[in-house]
């Protein structure tokens, strides 16, 4: 996780996170070992468990954050607002763009430069933005 998370605010969370958990876990530990004398309610079980699955919580999300996976939108499934706002583009040439998706079966770079509104610094743009084929 230290190689993941870029912020140290995050790093020293993440870090008292896992920290409190291990304590948590060792005293529960403690108390299980010690024998009839001592009781571990339900209660302790369930916040042990809950306090696991928060910190296995924080490790897939860094996970997620860091994978070579592609974060970018597909443009096969952007909505028309999604076409709009991420191309600076107007509603009628989003329509278009859904338009040639529909009847094409799909968009790729070539399709997208042939419809009408759409230039050179678009098409960059949907290539930093979208997905493409």
């Amino acid at each position: 996780m230290d190689n993941s998370i870029l912020s140290e605010s995050n790093k020293e969370l993440a870090k008292a996170h896992i920290d409190f958990l291990g304590s948590w876990l060792e005293k529960v530990n403690k108390l299980t070992n010690k024998g009839v004398h001592a009781e571990l309610e339900q209660l302790e079980a369930v916040k042990s468990v809950f306090h696991t699955y928060l910190v296995v919580a924080d490790i897939l999300n860094y996970l997620k954050i860091t994978s070579k996976k592609s974060s970018k939108l597909h443009i096969e499934s952007a909505s028309l607002d999604e076409l709009e706002a991420l191309l600076s583009i107007n509603r009628s040439v989003a329509k278009e763009i859904v338009k040639v998706r529909a009847t094409e079966g799909g968009l790729d770079i070539d399709s997208l430069s042939r419809v009408k509104g759409i230039g050179p610094k678009t098409i960059e743009k949907a290539k930093e933005v979208f997905e493409l084929e």
